[in-house]
């Protein structure tokens, strides 16, 4: 069965990993196989060590447009009867019914909601002043390969999308496959990352070009079998970048203050959430999600199962 989530669980998971110290396993929709043996997915699995101890705590989201019902968390205590957890937390973004936090309290269920803070400390509104978020995204936009005359024949440009090239260690590939693979290798992202990180004119898209030599004995042969000596390829790579502002929103959960903020930048979903003390904010979690077709139509679908 397909481990399902969706926008509150998520950012549960956020905060929950924002929250906690160093070295305490946060994991959303994991598996834990119960003592019958049956695995079962819990949506957020908190792990943390207590001296020789190591402790689970299960998180429970429900986003519905109603408080939680005491049908819930009978449905809770029935999963979690033999399931090997130290402690369960319901999270529901309505709040819970009188009945239901009866039920949970009676069997050692922790009932916390997510809510607007009613008073907030300077730090969030410190935040919604200098609070930016920018995206870049690399794409190789176009490529060349620099070749040396062929070996007989006349020397006329060999058809590219119909050639093979073929490496000194043996291998042959398109030439495709080869300008793309040389283009993901990780020296060259990060040598297009340094160019457009340097470059700070506040364009949408910059371009930048990348030549990398081929090592001896590299050739392309053609469709008609012409060998040409191949000498480098020439990357044309660009960067769009987005900004967004983030507001910032107070909020308080399982007692604590946190700040929460949501945005979409182009085609990608961005969360992020600031924890705060006295002396300021200390640390901010962020879960950036690509919002593909298929991934807009299940949160449509999922909106429409949560508001059944």
């Amino acid at each position: 069965m397909p481990q399902r989530s969706n926008d509150f669980q998520r950012l549960i998971h956020l905060i929950e990993a924002t929250l906690t110290q160093h070295g305490v396993g946060v994991r959303e929709s994991e598996m834990i196989v119960s003592r019958r043996g049956v695995p079962r997915e819990v949506d957020i699995a908190v792990h943390l060590t207590n001296g020789p101890h190591n402790i689970t705590i299960a998180v429970e989201c429900r986003d519905r447009a109603r408080p939680a019902d005491v049908e819930w968390i009978d449905a809770l205590i029935g999963k979690y009867d033999d399931m090997p957890v130290d402690k369960v937390v319901a999270v529901s973004r309505k709040g819970f019914t009188s009945g239901a936090k009866k039920k949970a309290g009676e069997n050692g269920i922790l009932c916390w909601t997510l809510e607007e803070a009613h008073q907030q400390d300077h730090w969030v509104n410190q935040l919604k002043t200098v609070a930016e978020i920018r995206t870049r995204a690399f794409t190789l936009e176009r490529y060349t390969v620099v070749i040396a005359p062929p070996e007989s024949g006349t020397a006329q440009a060999p058809d590219m999308e119909n050639a093979v090239l073929h490496m000194p260690d043996g291998r042959s590939m398109s030439v495709r496959t080869a300008a793309m693979s040389v283009y993901h290798s990780s020296a060259i992202l990060e040598q297009f990352h340094d160019i457009f990180t340097d470059n700070e004119v506040a364009e949408t898209v910059q371009r930048a070009e990348i030549i990398v030599d081929l090592p001896p004995g590299t050739w392309i042969i053609d469709a008609q079998g012409l060998r040409y000596r191949a000498q480098k390829i020439e990357l044309f790579g660009a960067c769009r970048s987005h900004g967004r502002d983030l507001d910032y929103q107070p909020k308080t959960y399982a007692g604590k203050q946190i700040a929460h903020a949501g945005a979409k930048v182009g085609d990608l979903k961005i969360n992020s959430v600031v924890t705060g003390s006295v002396a300021g904010a200390s640390r901010v979690g962020i879960r950036i999600e690509r919002l593909t077709p298929m991934a807009q139509h299940r949160k449509k679908a999922d909106d429409q199962l949560e508001d059944a």
